[in-house]
């Protein structure tokens, strides 16, 4: 009975181990996008100050980087 509670221990305990894994590599994948974002929305801003693109222009496509 052990050998079978220590077997079913160390399968929950892979299982765990496989969905943490999974949920750390979303992490990064959802961390890569937030980079990519902040820099997007950082051009656009660098655009907007130098006066290449007008506010509304700016909005528009803030919003779309955004959505």
């Amino acid at each position: 009975l052990s050998i079978a509670v220590k077997a079913i221990t160390r399968g929950v305990e892979a299982k765990q181990t496989i969905k943490d894994e999974k949920n750390l590599e979303l992490d990064k994948e959802e961390e890569k996008l937030n980079v990519e974002i902040v820099s997007q929305i950082k051009e656009l801003k660098n655009l907007h100050d130098k006066g290449v693109i007008s506010d509304k222009e700016f909005q528009k496509a803030k919003e779309k980087i955004l959505n």
